[in-house]
């Protein structure tokens, strides 16, 4: 998975949090939807919000050594 992208987080003996992506700078996005009366809100600002920034993905190694990896929060 670091291959793909993703930084581990935290690690602990069976588990793992690896994070991919950057978290958005929102006062820099605040500055520009006020030079740009809102329109960079509704338009790049929101969808990146929703569809952007950070995944995470949780990565557990059971006792048997069978690999589960489920969705994180944020």
């Amino acid at each position: 998975m670091v291959r793909a992208g993703y930084r581990v987080e935290s690690q602990v003996a069976n588990q793992a949090v690896l994070v991919k992506g950057r978290r958005p700078n929102h006062l820099l996005h605040l500055i520009l939807g006020v030079v740009t009366i809102s329109l960079w809100w509704l338009f790049v600002w929101l969808p990146l919000v929703l569809f952007g920034g950070e995944k995470r993905r949780v990565v557990t190694v059971d006792t048997f050594g069978n690999v589960a990896v489920t969705k994180g929060r944020g």
